[in-house]
């Protein structure tokens, strides 16, 4: 947890910069799956945008404990960089990683290029399609070999906003391997956000990470987070 309390540092810095818009967020977490626990968590989010390119960066991490026993602890990332194509077209290239101890995944990688169209966007809606190719790496805990794959990978995204000061989400990210369909990564994310007071806003995230061949026995992880988020 120091590395990602060091990276999260490294993008506060970052995020300074002219031009980007940045927001910390922390609160409490409930989760069920692999683990089974209450805890923290913390996290950054910046993103910069001109008239043809978009740049988004996301730092998250929650560690949780039980009895003197760690029963949560993980950190992911992401990069997204998108450029206008034509219209709502749009190329994409992105990478995550993820470090989830108690799901014995060390290193998870996933980087791929894409494209994606906005269906629509306007009335308080914002709707998008992507699918593109994925490389996935990973280490896993329980003495596996390194593995490293191609896939498949379909997202899709959704906002509404509710109101000058709040707004609800939804993401979706399927990946199946090219040579094994039933092998897949499935990550879903629903959220709401509503502005409290300057710039301090009340959030609430149910996310779900699916793992159709884990390293242990727990396929799914869910985490219900409640908490403030803060724009810099």
């Amino acid at each position: 947890m120091k590395r990602y309390i060091y990276a999260l540092g490294l993008g506060l810095a970052w995020s300074a910069q002219a031009g980007w818009e940045s927001a910390l967020n922390a609160g409490a977490n409930l989760t069920r799956g692999n683990s089974e626990t209450s805890g923290y968590s913390a996290g950054w989010a910046a993103r910069h945008t001109n008239r043809v390119d978009q740049v988004s960066l996301e730092l998250d991490g929650a560690y949780g404990e039980n009895a003197g026993e760690t029963t949560t602890e993980n950190v992911s990332a992401s990069v997204d960089y998108r450029k206008a194509l034509k219209d709502s077209i749009y190329g994409y290239l992105n990478a995550s990683f993820l470090y989830d101890r108690i799901a014995q995944v060390d290193t998870r990688l996933v980087v791929g290029p894409g494209s994606g169209i906005t269906l629509v966007d306007g009335g308080g809606w914002v709707l998008g399609v992507e699918a593109g190719i994925a490389y996935i790496t990973e280490s896993l805990g329980n003495d596996a070999p390194e593995t490293d794959d191609f896939a498949l990978r379909v997202a899709q995204s959704c906002t509404r906003t509710l109101s000058p000061t709040s707004r609800v989400w939804q993401k979706l990210e399927y990946m199946p391997l090219f040579d094994r369909f039933d092998d897949y990564l499935l990550n879903v994310e629903i959220g709401i956000e509503s502005l409290v007071a300057g710039d301090l806003s009340l959030r609430i995230v149910a996310s779900e990470r699916y793992d159709s061949t884990p390293a242990t026995a727990e396929k799914n992880d869910l985490a219900l987070t409640a908490g403030l988020r803060y724009s810099l």
